[in-house]
């Protein structure tokens, strides 16, 4: 996940980055340090397997300060669609893939899943 935050409107606390500051440059510490005025903030040192910080299942990442939002990139099998399988009302079911557990522009509440991947192929 990559939290995006709006210039000059908002700004992005991360619980487990005390020191990170965004969209104040008097009181980023790291930023007033470079040349371009901003600092990317990275974590993949935190877990060698994972590559980033692990986060228990509901456990708040952090949380936004005014128009702010979480951009979501990840890979996931994309699966098979059956010719007569595989359609669950909505939309296509992919068998073996993944599959979407929300319509687009649907509001998501926290702890709600996005989605699954179906491991019956």
């Amino acid at each position: 996940m990559t939290p995006v935050g709006a210039t000059n409107v908002g700004s992005i606390v991360i619980n487990f980055d005390a020191e990170l500051r965004t969209n104040s440059l008097l009181s980023d510490k790291a930023a007033d340090k470079s040349p371009n005025g901003y600092a990317e903030a990275t974590y993949g040192a935190a877990s060698r397997v994972l590559h980033g910080r692990a986060l228990g299942r509901g456990e708040e990442m952090g949380g936004f300060r005014l128009g702010s939002t979480v951009v979501l990139v990840f890979e996931a099998p994309e699966g098979e669609v059956g010719e007569t399988e595989g359609w669950n009302g909505e939309g296509q079911w992919r068998k073996g893939g993944w599959n979407w557990g929300v319509r687009n522009g649907q509001t998501v509440k926290v702890g709600e899943a996005l989605g699954w991947v179906d491991d019956k192929a």
